[in-house]
């Protein structure tokens, strides 16, 4: 029953929820040109490097509970190459999607017993605790996300 609640708080932010940021990722990306995903307003992370960084921890813990390997690393969560056209976006977003949708199905088929036991090592917590951490992780950098569309938006019009 908690591994569903997780699965669902997930689900959420990435695919369905609203009632925290008024919206999720699949909605708001969807809706992110790669003008807007690659500008760089107030010289901070685009929206494209934003949803890479997310990415990168999505499909690093899927990998690490399919194999019990933890292949990231923070200090390379940010370590991407720009992107250099709408084709390349389309494709970050396929594969955000994809990866995120394998992530959900593997939280949906974990046992409580299971949740309760170290994430590869006791120095991370347990899977549970690194599962809530990614959902704020995620509402965290779907916030920022937002207001630099809004950013890129105001700075559009005048």
């Amino acid at each position: 029953m908690k591994s569903q609640i997780l699965a669902q708080r997930f689900d959420d932010v990435i695919f369905n929820g609203k009632h925290i940021a008024g919206t999720n990722y699949h909605a708001f990306l969807q809706e992110i040109d790669y003008e807007t995903a690659t500008s760089q307003a107030l010289h901070v992370n685009s929206i494209a490097h934003l949803t890479r960084h997310v990415h990168y921890y999505i499909n690093g813990v899927a990998y690490a509970l399919q194999t019990g390997h933890l292949k990231i690393r923070d200090a390379y969560s940010f370590d991407f190459a720009p992107l250099q056209q709408e084709i390349e976006w389309n494709h970050v977003k396929s594969e955000f999607f994809k990866d995120a949708t394998t992530l959900s199905q593997l939280i949906k088929g974990t046992n409580e017993f299971k949740l309760s036991l170290p994430f590869i090592n006791e120095k991370y917590g347990s899977l549970e605790h690194n599962i809530n951490m990614m959902v704020e992780h995620c509402y965290y950098h779907l916030g920022q996300m937002i207001l630099l569309s809004k950013i890129h938006t105001s700075s559009s019009t005048n």
